[in-house]
């Protein structure tokens, strides 16, 4: 019995040092990832100054987009795929 207690006491010792080791190395390599994703996009929406979620003020009475979609023939739609 003795021998059985000792083996899974090294199980979870393993486990742990597992959860461990997995928790740094994601940390690593997951926040060049994260720092390039986004320092990235962020870099290309500041210099194309656009406002991609909206967030400048505007002066209008409603903040509705108006969309001027045209409709089509029925044939168009068919066999679009």
């Amino acid at each position: 019995m003795h021998i059985l207690k000792f083996l899974i006491n090294i199980k979870r010792a393993f486990e742990r040092f597992g959860l461990f080791i997995a928790s740094i190395f994601n940390f690593i390599f997951l926040l060049p990832v994260y720092f390039i994703g986004v320092g990235i996009t962020s870099i290309f929406v500041r210099f194309s100054e656009k406002d991609v979620l909206f967030l400048k003020k505007i002066e209008e009475k409603s903040y509705w987009k108006e969309y001027n979609l045209k409709t089509q023939k029925k044939e168009d739609y068919e066999r679009m795929f």
